[in-house]
This record gives C-alpha cells, sequence and structure tokens, in this order.
C-alpha cells in the first residue's frame, strides 16, 4: 500500500504572532473554522469536531502530539468510523509579508477497508475550504488590528 499524504500551503497577511494566536485559540477557532471544533492547545490536548454527513452526525477526534509556538501544531485526526488515526501537521514560517501555513495530512493508508484516497480527496477539499476561510478571516483580524492601533495613536476627538 503506498503512503499517501495531502499538503497545502497558503500565505497569511499576517505576523507569526497573529497566525499562531487564530490558529490555536477557541475564539478565533469558532468563527473561520466553525463552532463545532474544539481545541485544547496543548500537548495532549483534545482536539473534537461534530459535523454531519447528511443525517448522520459524526464526530472527528484527535490529540495533540506536538504543540510548539508559534510554529508547530501536530495531532492525531480520525473520524469516529475510522479503523485507525490520521496524523495532521501544521507548520508556521515567517515569509517576507507574511507568514507560510504548510499543512500535511498523513497516514491515509493506515485506514484498511475504506476508500482512503476518496477520503483524502474528500479531506483536501475540506482543509482548503478552512483555509480560504483562515485567509479571510487573518486579513480581517489584521485590518482590525491596524485599525485599533490608528485609533491608539491619533484617538478621536
Amino acid at each position: 500500500m503506498k503512503a499517501v499524504a495531502l499538503q497545502l500551503e497558503a500565505e497569511l497577511d499576517g505576523s507569526l504572532a497573529e497566525c499562531w494566536e487564530v490558529l490555536t485559540t477557541s475564539r478565533h477557532l469558532a468563527v473561520w473554522f466553525g463552532p463545532h471544533l474544539t481545541l485544547d492547545a496543548r500537548v495532549g490536548g483534545q482536539v473534537e469536531e461534530h459535523w454531519a454527513k447528511g443525517s448522520r452526525k459524526m464526530v472527528t477526534s484527535g490529540i495533540i502530539t506536538a504543540f510548539e509556538p508559534p510554529r508547530l501544531l501536530s495531532m492525531t485526526w480520525a473520524d469516529s468510523d475510522w479503523p485507525d488515526q490520521t496524523q495532521v501537521t501544521i507548520e508556521l514560517e515567517p515569509a517576507r509579508t507574511g507568514t507560510i501555513l504548510s499543512l500535511t495530512h498523513a497516514g491515509w493508508e493506515r485506514l484498511v477497508g475504506l476508500d482512503y484516497e476518496l477520503l483524502s480527496a474528500e479531506h483536501e477539499a475540506g482543509w482548503n475550504s478552512h483555509i480560504g476561510s483562515l485567509l479571510l478571516y487573518i486579513k480581517g483580524f489584521r485590518s482590525n488590528l491596524d485599525q485599533r492601533r490608528a485609533l491608539i495613536r491619533d484617538p478621536l476627538p
């Protein structure tokens, strides 16, 4: 069985610290990922996403295996009906004009008995959608920070 890993990358319009905060803080996650996701941001912390597949309620869960602010977040990831876990790793690196986010979702070949190629394709679409939401949210988050800083520098009369 050949190893299958999704690898996605995006340039975020924010500093490393801002992007890490938006990626790992519940109040931000609830907006750009959705309120159906909980993340206990620490090694050994739980990740849980409640969602529906048609009329069937699903739970995706995992454990954080690496947490190295502000650059690395790695966790196990499995739907409640999977026979094994996959691994999601998110890395942040400063770039000249923002921050590069690299997401790797690996371990699909461990899902013996399931169509792991179809599952990985479905998750690629899902991750791309979430990254798109993250890009828009960070742009707005950054804009709000800039507006607050301007008010502090030049308070209204």
